[in-house]
């Protein structure tokens, strides 16, 4: 996670003086953190001093943007809100890249286009038939039909490139999205950030470790972002980038869909909706802190605020996220109370039977630890508490889905290297990889 803080910091995107302040106030809040603990010892019993520092780092830069975007002139009508001037101050916060040179991985881009494969045919109207979907076909419509062009990262450790090479793949095959051969497996990331922030760069160090522990070339697509384009733009750009990787010559069952909190979301979304027509599912699905709900009304919200880095407040507040994700700028409704409990925006809602394998990760102390802990009771996953940096392998490993909550962890703490439970997260990751491999050769 100190990869998010310095690719806030290295921001081309903020001004010289907004980046001196980001950088006054984690300069300030690490050094009271190591204080802290060298004081009054961890926070939380497993914590070490690097991970006290960079959580209260990376607070003191949330609380930065999110004093920044509250102090947006709302006038008198605190709904209405110029997007344009929400989304500039969410910049630095959206292009955050890792620079990850020294680290033993590779990355490129890769730009690929929406609306050229036959696979994307599902992509119907009729998915979004529901009541209090009714006032935003407009925008539905124009999603389906409009072509875009995005882009991917692609990942790499530096063994698997090594790997590739030695079976006679150039640099531009192994940077590119089609297949390697008709068999390859690949693992796709969906990035996190309430989809409104955040961006496939901030990830690569720690997909390189999961490219590693997997021997996965590692996939993390660009979607677009609210409040400019809100649902189900970033959805529909999640799904279409995996039907076109099947249109490039990928199998259904050779994708491993994985993303973390809005990109968990993302990946439940795509599997409802190849559930609701029928298609192909992934191999599987890896929910890492998984924002199934985008209604924070449980006790883990209050309770875990204290540890947690999530700024969270109520759907009522027109620049909360999920209000920023379903219909930005139109004042609070029963609709849009609706739209937020709809299964296509929170999938906690939706039922999964019939559905690709998940392995649902959860931090103990996250804040969205509650309704995390619904969507594993949902579908089925027994709980199991992982501790420290070796990954114990699973407990009931003939269970379809899996459920793991990491002791003394928070939301995302896959991304933090100073936890012991970060390796043992990226490992599961591999395990979970490994089983379902082995299943497939049954």
């Amino acid at each position: 996670m100190a990869d998010f803080i310095n690719g806030v910091l290295r921001s081309k995107s903020i001004t010289p003086e907004e980046r001196k302040t980001a950088q006054k106030r984690v300069f300030e809040a690490s050094g009271n953190a190591v204080l802290d603990y060298i004081s009054n010892g961890p926070r939380y019993p497993n914590w070490t001093m690097g991970m006290q520092a960079t959580v209260a780092s990376l607070v003191s830069v949330v609380e930065m943007f999110a004093e920044h975007t509250s102090s947006v002139d709302l006038d008198a009508h605190p709904e209405k809100f110029d997007l344009g001037v929400i989304a500039h101050t969410l910049r630095g916060i959206r292009d955050m890249p890792v620079d990850i040179s020294g680290y033993p991985g590779k990355y490129e881009t890769v730009y690929w286009k929406t609306h050229q494969n036959e696979h994307r045919s599902i992509l119907t109207q009729d998915l979004f038939s529901d009541e209090e979907f009714a006032g935003i076909q407009d925008r539905v419509q124009k999603e389906l039909t409009v072509p875009r062009e995005l882009f991917s990262e692609i990942v790499v450790h530096d063994s698997v490139f090594d790997r590739e090479k030695k079976n006679g793949f150039s640099d531009q095959q192994i940077f590119s999205l089609s297949p390697l051969h008709p068999d390859e497996v690949i693992l796709v990331h969906y990035h996190g950030g309430g989809y409104c922030y955040e961006c496939p760069g901030a990830y690569r160090r720690s997909m390189v470790d999961v490219s590693e522990s997997t021997g996965y070339r590692i996939f993390v697509p660009d979607y677009r972002l609210a409040p400019e384009h809100p649902f189900p733009a970033g959805m529909l750009d999640g799904i279409e980038f995996y039907f076109h990787l099947m249109g490039l010559g990928f199998k259904p069952e050779n994708i491993i869909i994985m993303g973390d909190s809005a990109g968990g979301n993302l990946c439940l979304c795509i599997i409802q909706i190849l559930k609701r027509k029928s298609a192909k599912q992934p191999r599987g699905v890896v929910a890492l802190s998984p924002w199934c709900s985008l209604t924070p009304d449980k006790d883990s919200y209050t309770k875990n605020k204290k540890y947690d880095f999530v700024f969270a407040s109520t759907p009522e507040n027109p620049l909360n996220p999920s209000r920023l994700y379903v219909n930005p700028g139109v004042p609070m409704s029963e609709n849009i109370k609706a739209m937020l409990n709809n299964p296509l925006v929170a999938p906690l809602h939706f039922d999964f039977e019939g559905c690709a394998p998940i392995y649902i990760q959860g931090g103990e102390i996250e804040m969205l630890i509650d309704h995390i802990d619904e969507l594993a009771e949902r579908v089925g996953a027994k709980e199991v508490l992982i501790k420290g940096k070796d990954h114990p392998g699973f407990a009931h490993p003939h269970d379809r889905n899996i459920y793991e909550k990491y002791y003394g962890m928070i939301h995302d703490f896959f991304i933090f290297q100073d936890a012991a439970e970060h390796y043992s997260a990226i490992q599961g990751i591999a395990n979970f990889a490994k089983k379902l491999d082995n299943e497939h050769k049954q």
